[in-house]
């Protein structure tokens, strides 16, 4: 096995544990589920803080890109409307690349990562984000600019929120429980962009 094979290996170990037990795991979990000793987890990642933040970055390292990329695609036309800006900051929460078995999996670990009250994860989470949604609300405000520096603010949070209750199924829907996740993630995507375009424009 490669020396990326092993790391990956601990790695997706550590997303299991996360999963598993939270940002609290024990090195012990990541050892057993990757089959490796302590010293090659200490080799590859050093101490469990980078681990955190490694892991956090194949978490949402991809979403944050494609947050930024769907905002470069709109800043290059003309003109678009406040719902084309929701959707996308919105989209990328929703709609993954992995393969089908991967997908639901990497769902539950995004909706885990943005709930995670820990010091270090919360740390790693802003560090991680503060770019985006700087660009983010600055592009808002230029769509909305009748709203003041602090209630687009509290708008734009109030948005994330409504995300992360989704994403983190905090508000399980019944209707929706048959569906295959990557369906009910477009339904309630649908929703969301609908929903927070009316809420930061009225």
């Amino acid at each position: 096995m490669s020396r990326e094979d092993k790391k990956t290996k601990i790695l997706k170990a550590a997303e299991l544990a996360y999963a598993e037990e939270g940002s609290n795991f024990s090195l012990r979990t990541v050892t057993k589920l990757a089959k490796v000793n302590v010293a090659a987890v200490n080799y590859y990642f050093q101490s469990k803080t980078n681990l955190l933040e490694i892991m956090a970055e194949r978490i949402i390292g991809k979403l944050i890109q494609n947050q930024m990329e769907n905002l470069e695609q709109l800043r290059r036309k003309e003109t678009f409307t406040i719902q084309e800006l929701v959707a996308a900051f919105v989209q990328p929460f929703f709609r993954f690349e992995e393969e089908e078995d991967e997908f639901e999996s990497r769902s539950k670990l995004l909706g885990i990562l943005l709930l995670d009250k820990s010091p270090e994860m919360r740390e790693v989470f802003s560090l991680k984000t503060i770019e985006v949604d700087e660009q983010y609300q600055t592009t808002f405000q230029v769509l909305l600019p009748h709203l003041e520096a602090d209630e687009l603010e509290w708008r734009y949070k109030n948005m994330i929120g409504l995300i992360i209750n989704n994403v983190s199924e905090l508000l399980p829907l019944k209707e929706l429980e048959t569906l295959e996740m990557k369906e009910k993630n477009e339904r309630v995507m649908k929703w969301i962009i609908q929903f927070a375009t009316a809420g930061l424009i009225n």
